[in-house]
């Protein structure tokens, strides 16, 4: 399921997205609010095989602290574009906590933008967004 498009931040014609996997819903709930804050193309990657395009990942984390298997399968092919990643979890899970988020970051060398708890809060939108707008900024200036 795509979700809707308000827009694209561009770089010399070359478009930024967030790309996503959402298992339980938790991601494409904060997905749905983050577009109201940002004006990025939000697609899943279910819907997007491959991307030529520069792209910030949210994902959850699966079983222990797994990178689940359609955002790993994704990454074997898309890696070179990404800029980024975000973590949804569950503090409940302890040091397991957003662990796909952390093992993304640590083995493709990008930066873990952020973490949230399930769906997030009006406080993670916020700091998503400036997150964002940073990586951009300095993606223009390149």
């Amino acid at each position: 399921m795509v979700a809707p498009v308000f827009g694209m931040l561009m770089k010399g014609g070359e478009n930024m997205e967030i790309l996503y996997y959402s298992q339980t819903g938790n991601v494409r709930r904060f997905i749905e609010k983050l577009q109201a804050e940002i004006q990025m193309d939000c697609i899943s990657i279910l819907d997007k095989s491959t991307t030529k395009e520069e792209y910030i990942l949210i994902t959850p984390t699966t079983g222990f602290g797994q990178v689940p298997d359609p955002v790993a399968v994704f990454l074997q092919e898309n890696h070179m574009y990404l800029k980024g990643v975000i973590g949804s979890g569950n503090m409940n899970w302890g040091e397991n906590y957003c662990g796909a988020a952390r093992t993304v970051s640590t083995t493709y060398g990008v930066p873990l933008i952020h973490t949230f708890e399930l769906h997030g809060t009006p406080n993670d939108l916020k700091l998503v967004k400036g997150r964002v707008e940073e990586i951009e900024s300095s993606r223009i200036k390149q």
